[in-house]
């Protein structure tokens, strides 16, 4: 354990504090695992990021609003414990959690817990998803809860999805939905024209349109107009 938190806290940059987290989340029986927050002043607000495999559970994550009725979300306020989730029964069961059970379920998922990590002006937290009985049966170990409980803690002094961004991650990010106009801005630059072709498209000056696309780079948590229409795709407030 004391191997992973030195290698954690001495990483160069993000990039490398994921690796390192994925490593050893992997050794505690994690097939994946996202980390997100929320701001608690909006509710409709959250940001996340995932590792590639479930990279498609993220996309229905947003493309279907569930983050609107997450009730880990609510648990991170409530609780500094781990949460777990036993899918099987928990889609059985009739309860909060039941819709996101189904949610789960539809991806394979047959265990997941959830750390609290955030504080502050975020709420959020890092989960652990097992898609396979030996894995479940590994995260389910005290000691490798104890081990994921504290890799969590100290990747969340080195991580905040709400900041960070590195080429390895899945990040999507969804706060007010995209206006009309910021999605059609969008269309058209995925579509491969340049700005002055979409000030013609829509009816409109060159600097009306960056200031589309400046609002929508905001929304998203896009550093650049590329990575705004690539996640804009993902997380379904545009198609081509």
């Amino acid at each position: 354990m004391l191997d992973v938190v030195q290698a954690i806290r001495a990483a160069r940059d993000t990039s490398e504090v994921w690796r390192v987290t994925v490593a050893a989340f992997r050794e505690c029986g994690a097939a994946a695992f996202s980390v997100g927050a929320a701001p608690r002043e909006e509710t409709g607000s959250v940001v996340i990021c995932s590792d590639a495999p479930m990279d498609e559970m993220q996309r229905e994550y947003f493309r279907n609003r569930i983050y609107r009725y997450d009730p880990w979300m609510e648990l991170c306020q409530q609780t500094a414990d781990p949460t777990t989730l036993d899918v099987p029964a928990a889609k059985r069961a009739d309860s909060v959690m039941t819709p996101l059970a189904w949610h789960f379920g539809r991806h394979g998922i047959r265990y997941a817990v959830l750390f609290p990590a955030y504080s502050g002006p975020s709420v959020g937290g890092i989960a652990l998803y097992a898609v396979s009985a030996s894995g479940e049966a590994t995260l389910r170990d005290p000691a490798m809860m104890q081990i994921a409980g504290v890799t969590a803690s100290v990747f969340a002094s080195r991580f905040h999805p709400a900041t960070s961004f590195c080429p390895e991650v899945s990040t999507l990010r969804t706060n007010a939905a995209l206006s009309d106009r910021e999605k059609e801005a969008l269309s058209w630059f995925a579509r491969g024209l340049q700005t002055a072709r979409v000030a013609d498209k829509m009816g409109i000056a060159d600097v009306t349109v960056n200031k589309h696309v400046a609002s929508a780079r905001r929304k998203l948590g896009a550093r650049t107009r590329d990575q705004a229409l690539a996640l804009a795709v993902r997380s379904g407030e545009i198609s081509f």
